[in-house]
């Protein structure tokens, strides 16, 4: 791979290989995983960040946003909050085949 693909230095590139700069750009990642042909969410979860993907559905249902800054709130545990989800994610799933 070619720094100058991802449009940046060789010395940034190694710094990424070698963790010592954690934060790229959005066009960084999105860059890289093209050039490397793997997932962009994943490399937005690799370096700590909420992929664009999530970040647009956010963006779009305010109410989602509200949701999840409510389970942070919550004493509930995160057993409870992960099964909470599952299902969830299950019923939604069900939509979708309709």
């Amino acid at each position: 791979m070619t720094a100058k693909a991802v449009g940046v230095s060789i010395n940034y590139i190694s710094k990424l290989e070698k963790e010592e700069n954690s934060n790229p750009s959005d066009d960084i990642i999105i860059n890289l995983a093209n050039i490397l042909g793997i997932d962009e969410d994943s490399l937005f979860n690799f370096f700590g960040k909420i992929p664009l993907s999530t970040r647009r559905v956010l963006e779009k249902y305010p109410a989602l946003s509200k949701f999840i800054s409510m389970l942070s709130y919550k004493e509930i545990g995160y057993e409870k909050i992960d099964g909470f989800l599952n299902e969830m994610i299950s019923q939604l799933k069900l939509l979708y085949e309709d």
